[in-house]
């Protein structure tokens, strides 16, 4: 079954810092899942479903009810069980509000619940995916250049994006207020 996700989005300067984080961490060796076509986003949810229209309902109601926001990458993590480094967002209550959203809809059109436990609203990791290694003894490197020149990012949240996965291509793209 397809994998539909729902994600955050942000203005193109803030696009601009990451694609240019992500080439410095791809010279150096490292795994960088953004080159290959996904554009930077905080995932806000996933889900497995058929047919992605029915998982979404009307999606274009939350995005209406939220105005674009300010969003601080300012923290660097890793999920050691996948060497995958990321940079944590800092939370507030539009993000919050707005992945509280998202998860009320989607409970209110469909019964799927979301693909892995760090997404759901009481164990949400907000983060931007970096780099991955193929073993967690890459990622010092990375976290190095990270911590030399890059952070914090202040980027702006202005979109709501939906993904059918393998594809990368955004399926429906929903501006915020």
């Amino acid at each position: 079954m397809p994998k539909v996700s729902i994600n955050l989005v942000f203005d193109a300067s803030s696009e601009g810092r990451i694609y240019e984080l992500w080439r410095r961490l791809e010279a150096q060796g490292l795994m960088v899942p953004g080159l290959t076509g996904y554009r930077p986003h905080i995932t806000l949810s996933a889900y497995e479903a058929e047919a992605p229209d029915d998982l979404i309902g009307d999606l274009a109601d939350v995005a209406h009810r939220h105005r674009g926001f300010p969003v601080r990458l300012d923290t660097v993590g890793c999920f050691v069980d996948h060497a995958v480094l990321y940079l944590g967002a800092r939370v507030s209550r539009d993000l919050l509000g707005l992945h509280h959203s998202v998860h009320e809809h989607v409970a209110a059109t469909s019964a799927a619940p979301p693909v892995a436990e760090f997404l759901y609203p009481d164990q949400w990791v907000p983060h931007l995916t970096i780099a991955t290694g193929r073993s967690i003894e890459e990622l010092p490197a990375a976290l190095e250049i990270l911590l030399r020149s890059y952070l914090p990012i202040e980027a702006r949240g202005t979109d709501i994006t939906v993904r059918v996965h393998p594809s990368t291509e955004d399926y429906l793209v929903l501006s915020l207020g």
